[in-house]
């Protein structure tokens, strides 16, 4: 009877260890799927990242492209006015104005030229238009700046 008293504690301890065996197994591949799982969304993950990180050097870029356009075209319209300026402050430019000057009656005339001088705008004139021309081309630039950012880089995505 030993014998078989042997045996069936041996089957049982082989049934016992058998069904740990499988539990370990079922555990360790559940863990195994978790982490399986968990690594393709850190994969995913790193990849929106990625793509995220190519866009925005892309929207960088453009945007200081932009910004440099638009800072030398203000440039430009700068120097554009500062030569005016020059060229008025030394006599080789002048500025045209569309006036109409007013008829003196025919008893204050004495029939001669009077001043002959060439109308001219005051000193104060001249600066004030040309403080509103400097106005409007940094209007303008930044109107057209705002318009291009609109377009480039808002409307893109």
């Amino acid at each position: 009877m030993s014998s078989i008293k042997f045996k069936v504690i041996g089957t049982a301890i082989c049934t016992i260890t058998f069904l740990l065996l499988i539990m370990l197994y079922m555990y360790e591949r559940g863990r195994a799927n978790s982490l399986e799982e968990k690594y393709k969304n850190a994969q995913s993950q790193i990849t929106a990242l990625a793509d995220t990180a190519k866009k925005q050097k892309l929207l960088i870029a453009d945007f200081s492209a932009l910004s440099k356009q638009h800072a030398e075209e203000m440039t430009n319209a700068r120097n554009k006015i500062d030569e005016l300026e020059s060229g008025l402050a030394d006599s080789t430019k002048r500025l045209r104005v569309n006036a109409v000057c007013p008829e003196l009656s025919e008893a204050g005339t004495t029939g001669s030229v009077g001043h002959a001088a060439t109308a001219r705008l005051t000193d104060a004139a001249q600066q004030n238009y040309l403080r509103l021309r400097r106005k409007i081309e940094e209007v303008n630039g930044q109107v057209s700046y705002l318009q291009n950012y609109i377009k480039t880089q808002c409307l893109r995505f």
